[in-house]
């Protein structure tokens, strides 16, 4: 007896409710794995019904292929609800004849929406286009509001390969790096194959090889602490209400390091009062003065200082 579970599939047009979906790009290169068992032939049985066992056995080679492209992007499917039950530890007769029974159109959703709604958005329209399908909610390829006694209705052999058609490994601007990877990990094309990101010692070639993060290395940015030097805590009043000496704020990181162009908002709180801001790297070469509330702009210099005084 054939194993349901690796029927050979083959593509072809299909309909996804009421949407009718054609495949004029290239099919996904897992289609032709000798493994997995879906051809890339055009047989007159894509109007067929599908079975439980195709659909569990496409769905999880779906996972198996996105998983070799971006191991952290298979996750965010395993995440979003996609499982498939384990095989029992004897396969007998009644779960043979189960893998033959024909799957409806929500099942056929059920295991495929994890997919979709785990894919990166732009990525994602250019599979649609590839695949003719004008979505309408443009994460689906079906109509999110579509009756639910249209679940219901026997999914064909060519609506589960067109549901499936994903093209995960594919790319198409001329460098060694997956489309789907960079998406991901760079919310575009931009990555250089050749370019060492998070400066770890490996290439984004080198990280897609080896299913590492490009961007895991990137340090995060220090905590910059503002603090204010005794010698401008301990200032006395003139009698013009002024302060004899300027107040000096020094911004440093955690080990007490000067933080240079850090920005500062100083504003005086009494409209009756001005302040002075400068330093070697202020952006105004001469002090310059700002009457009453209104806010002055300044980065600290070199030494991570800046100095205010109140006039």
């Amino acid at each position: 007896m054939t194993n349901p579970v690796n029927l050979r599939l083959s593509l072809g047009a299909a309909l996804i409710g009421a949407l009718t979906l054609v495949c004029p790009g290239a099919e996904p290169d897992w289609w032709s794995d000798a493994t997995n068992g879906i051809l890339s032939q055009n047989p007159p049985n894509n109007s067929g019904p599908a079975t439980i066992g195709q659909l569990k056995h496409v769905s999880g080679q779906a996972r198996a292929a996105l998983g070799a492209v971006v191991p952290q992007l298979g996750l965010d499917v395993d995440a979003a609800g996609f499982t498939l039950p384990a095989l029992p530890p004897t396969l007998d007769a009644a779960w043979y004849a189960d893998q033959r029974k024909v799957t409806n159109l929500g099942q056929l959703k059920h295991l495929a929406a994890p997919f979709y709604e785990s894919m990166p958005f732009d990525w994602l329209g250019h599979q649609f286009s590839q695949n003719g399908i004008t979505s309408p909610d443009g994460i689906h390829p079906w109509d999110p509001s579509t009756p639910v006694a249209e679940n219901y209705k026997v999914a064909n052999i060519g609506q589960l390969k067109a549901v499936f058609s994903l093209r995960f490994s594919q790319t198409e601007d001329g460098d060694q790096l997956p489309e789907l990877w960079e998406y991901y990990w760079f919310d575009g094309l931009s990555a250089v194959d050749s370019t060492d990101w998070d400066y770890d010692g490996q290439t984004a070639l080198q990280e897609f090889q080896n299913g590492t993060s490009p961007i895991d290395g990137i340090p995060a940015a220090p905590p910059v602490i503002l603090k204010v030097e005794e010698s401008g805590n301990n200032q006395d009043w003139l009698s013009t209400g002024g302060l004899a000496n300027p107040i000096l704020f020094r911004a440093v990181d955690d080990s007490d390091n000067p933080v240079a162009d850090v920005e500062v908002i100083v504003v005086a709180s009494d409209p009756s009062r001005f302040l002075e801001v400068s330093h070697p790297n202020d952006p105004h070469p001469d002090p310059y003065f700002v009457s009453g509330p209104a806010p002055i702009p300044a980065v600290t210099d070199s030494d991570g200082k800046l100095v205010v005084h109140l006039r």
